[in-house]
């Protein structure tokens, strides 16, 4: 997209941009209306499962046999319940996995 931007910069049409580089045109669009000030939302998400991962572990250790369908059904009741955010379950089960957990203490 930096490519494309400059080559529209330097005075060449959107369209024959976008048809050669092999661009959508209308996100092209969208890129070049941005303000200076723009940020990535995507980017600035980085979340600390520190206390997901207690909890996780707290529902583990009373019940190990549970597979992450289960331990992530009582995370989410248990949220409902304390009235905090829902996990959701893959992310639940990436977060418990043994190299995360290691540097955690119990």
């Amino acid at each position: 997209m930096d490519s494309a931007r400059a080559l529209i910069a330097r005075g060449w049409g959107v369209s024959l941009v976008s048809r050669c580089l092999r661009v959508s045109r209308a996100q092209l669009h969208v890129i070049l209306r941005r303000t200076d000030d723009w940020m990535d939302g995507r980017r600035s998400r980085h979340t600390d499962d520190t206390d997901v991962l207690l909890r996780i572990h707290h529902v583990i250790g009373e019940l190990p046999t549970y597979g992450y369908r289960r331990v992530w059904a009582l995370l989410r009741r248990q949220a409902e319940l304390d009235g905090m955010p829902a996990i959701n379950a893959k992310h639940s089960d990436r977060i418990k996995n043994p190299p995360l957990m290691h540097n955690i203490s119990f």
